[in-house]
C-alpha cells in the first residue's frame, strides 16, 4: 500500500469550521474516522494529534468514559513510538493531566503534572511559554484543592515568564486568575488590583467575549462582593472576529491550541491549556 500521511492542516480546519458551526458531534466523527485512517496509513503522529483534540473535546463535553478511554488511547501511541521523556511526550500528559483535573480525579491529575514537571525542567529554560502553562494548570490544580495559597505562588511565577516575554493575552488572563485566587483569600486589595490590569489588557487586545473579561470588569469597577460573583477561575475567551460565533466556546479553541510542533509525521501536540488558555 502506497505510504502516505494525512492532510492535517485541512482535516483540523474542518474540524474548526465545524465548531464555529455549533456541529461538535459532527467534528467528533471526523476526528474519529480521521484518527483509523491514520492508524491504517500507519501515520502515528497524525494519530496521536487526533487522540489529543479528541481529548479535549471529550473533556470539554464532559464525557468522562471517553476521556479515559482516549486518554489510555493517547499514552499508548506515544509509548509505542518513543516518546518517553521528550517534551511531546509531556505534551500528551499535560493534555491528559488537564482533562483528569476536569473529571474530577484530581491525585491522578497531580501525578501527570508532576512527571511533566520533571520533563519540563530536564528540557525548557525556566522562562518558556510551556512552563508558564504547566504552572498555570497546576495552580487550576490546587484551586480545585482549596489550596489558594499554593495556587497564588504558581501563578506569581507564571507570571513573571510570561510579562516578562511580553505576552499581553497571557499576561491578561493569568492576571485574572490571580484576582479569582486573592478574592478566595480574601486578598481583596490584590485582587481589585490584578483585575484592573487584566481589563486593561483585555480591552487593549479587543478580547470581548472572555468570562476573565467579565469578571475582572466586574471586580475592577464594582469591588470584592460583586465581582466574585462574575469572576471564576481559569475561563479564557479568545479574541473575537466579525460574526465570529460563541461555540463550545473552549472546545472551538482546544483545536488551535493542540497543534503546535506538530507537522506531518509529528509527534505530540501542542498543550491544552485548559481554561488557563497557554
Amino acid at each position: 500500500m502506497e505510504n502516505r500521511q494525512l492532510d492535517m492542516d485541512r482535516i483540523l480546519t474542518q474540524v474548526d469550521a465545524l465548531y464555529e458551526q455549533n456541529r461538535g458531534e459532527e467534528a467528533e466523527q471526523l476526528m474519529l474516522q480521521s484518527a483509523g485512517e491514520a492508524a491504517s496509513l500507519g501515520d502515528e503522529g497524525a494519530r496521536l494529534q487526533l487522540l489529543n483534540e479528541l481529548l479535549g473535546y471529550y473533556r470539554e463535553t464532559s464525557q468522562r468514559e471517553r476521556v479515559y478511554q482516549t486518554a489510555a488511547e493517547a499514552m499508548e501511541q506515544a509509548r509505542e513510538m518513543g516518546l518517553e521523556g521528550t517534551v511531546p511526550y509531556a505534551t500528551t500528559l499535560l493534555n491528559i493531566a488537564t482533562a483528569y483535573r476536569a473529571c474530577g480525579r484530581l491525585q491522578e491529575s497531580r501525578e501527570y503534572y508532576a512527571q511533566v514537571q520533571e520533563i519540563y525542567d530536564s528540557q525548557l529554560e525556566p522562562d518558556s511559554m510551556l512552563m508558564a502553562g504547566l504552572k498555570n494548570n497546576i495552580a487550576l490544580l490546587y484551586q480545585e484543592t482549596g489550596d489558594f495559597a499554593a495556587a497564588k505562588e504558581k501563578l506569581l511565577e507564571a507570571l513573571a515568564i510570561v510579562s516578562g516575554r511580553g505576552v499581553a493575552y497571557e499576561t491578561a488572563v493569568t492576571c485574572a486568575n490571580l484576582a479569582s485566587t486573592c478574592m478566595q483569600l480574601e486578598q481583596k486589595e490584590e485582587a481589585c488590583d490584578y483585575a484592573r490590569r487584566s481589563v486593561e489588557i483585555f480591552q487593549r487586545e479587543k478580547v470581548e467575549d472572555s468570562p476573565c473579561h467579565a469578571g475582572s470588569l466586574q471586580l475592577s469597577r464594582k469591588g470584592f462582593q460583586e465581582g466574585i460573583g462574575v469572576l471564576y477561575p481559569g475561563h479564557g475567551g479568545r479574541r473575537k472576529e466579525p460574526g465570529q460565533k460563541r461555540v463550545l466556546p473552549q472546545a472551538s479553541g482546544e483545536c488551535r491550541r493542540l497543534r503546535e510542533g506538530i507537522g506531518p509525521g509529528g509527534t505530540g501536540g501542542r498543550p491544552c491549556a485548559g481554561q488557563a488558555v497557554l
